[in-house]
């Protein structure tokens, strides 16, 4: 036991002893088991952050490819209103392929479209003939590709039966 004096009056107090009897083997322990504890804490915090981070990156593509998706989709639409229709209804299979290229109004995206291919359709048996020309329908082979956020790119073949015009060859 040590002894010490009290200093307000001076009397000597017995303090007890805070360490038992030293055990061998037993040195530092306590010390090596909670850095372990610690080294597994933190091997498991960055799995976590690792984990999370990776995630919020799938959600981030997953995001962009949807705009881009949906992108596309008013590219379609778009392509059988009257308006696109004037881009492409006279073209020649000579001149193809041939791309355009378009911005989706309030958003700031992009789309274009190439027409690849048409082919000239014509009417069945019986149908009128008026002086020389042949009638029919063109069918256009459009490729279209859409943007998103990130160059996210969804690109779309379609076919449109266009019965408004004279065959073109």
């Amino acid at each position: 036991m040590e002894i010490d004096i009290n200093p307000e009056s001076g009397a000597a107090i017995q303090l007890p002893q805070l360490t038992g009897p030293q055990r061998s083997g037993e040195r530092g322990a306590a010390l090596i088991i909670v850095l372990v504890m610690l080294l597994l804490l933190t091997i498991l915090g960055s799995t976590l952050l690792s984990t999370s981070t990776t995630d919020l990156q799938i959600a981030g593509n997953y995001r962009n490819n949807q705009k881009a998706f949906y992108n596309n989709d008013y590219a379609v639409e778009w392509l059988k209103t009257d308006a696109a229709a004037s881009e492409y209804k006279n073209l020649k299979q000579g001149d193809l392929p041939v791309t355009f290229s378009h911005s989706i109004p309030n958003t700031g995206d992009t789309f274009s479209y190439t027409v690849t291919n048409m082919v000239c359709q014509q009417a069945p048996i019986g149908a009128g003939e008026e002086s020389g020309t042949s009638y029919g329908y063109n069918l256009f082979e459009i490729e279209i590709t859409a943007s998103g956020p990130n160059n996210a790119k969804v690109t779309t073949l379609v076919g449109i039966q266009d019965t408004s015009v004279q065959c073109y060859n």
